[in-house]
């Protein structure tokens, strides 16, 4: 059984673009579709004793910059929505910001 993810607040995903302009995304493998996928680059908030009290800007910077090398300038929240209702409370943030 996978445990990652247990005791998170929520989780974030960062819509970025370049000056270009170009959307960044990543390349990730995904064990549950055996097969590399192209994502927004996103995480998990405060799911680990480095990060319980994380601020959701300080988790998405740190995400961004982990996923993908490039740092923010300007951020702004475009989006605030439920995961997966059905199955937890958490909520996931969007953040929009050029790079």
């Amino acid at each position: 059984m996978r445990t990652e993810g247990r005791g998170a607040r929520g989780a974030i995903a960062v819509i970025a673009t370049t000056d270009a302009p170009e959307l960044v995304l990543v390349e990730q493998w995904r064990a549950s579709y055996n097969r590399t996928t192209i994502e927004l680059p996103a995480g998990l908030v405060g799911d680990d004793s480095a990060t319980a009290e994380e601020p959701l800007l300080d988790a998405a910077q740190r995400e961004l910059e982990e996923e993908t090398g490039f740092r923010a300038r300007n951020w702004r929240l475009l989006c605030s929505a439920a995961s997966s209702p059905a199955w937890r409370a958490n909520r996931f943030r969007c953040s929009g910001r050029r790079i």
